[in-house]
């Protein structure tokens, strides 16, 4: 698997655990990454492949980290706390 391919896999699991976070907190707020998944996909593997040490992309990762914690603030029941411990694949 070449390098291109490997930060698609990253892209995809970002984008993934993006939306069960904003699934589960239940924020208004929105997603981190909206609009078609497949150019979100397209654009967020070309900043890994780019500039994977980016302000941007850090950014980014660190906002999706704070709405998990905020709903976990708000919800302590929530399926969160999975995600928390390791267990999103």
């Amino acid at each position: 698997m070449d390098n291109k391919e490997q930060c698609r896999k990253l892209a995809n699991r970002i984008y993934e655990l993006d939306e069960k976070v904003y699934k589960t907190s239940g924020s208004g707020l929105g997603k981190t990454f909206t609009g078609e998944k497949a150019r979100v996909l397209d654009d967020l593997t070309m900043l890994i492949v780019s500039n994977p040490q980016g302000h941007l992309l850090r950014s980014e990762l660190a906002l999706i980290g704070k709405l998990a914690r905020l709903g976990s603030l708000l919800s302590p029941e929530s399926s969160l706390v999975s995600l928390r411990a390791g267990k999103y694949q």
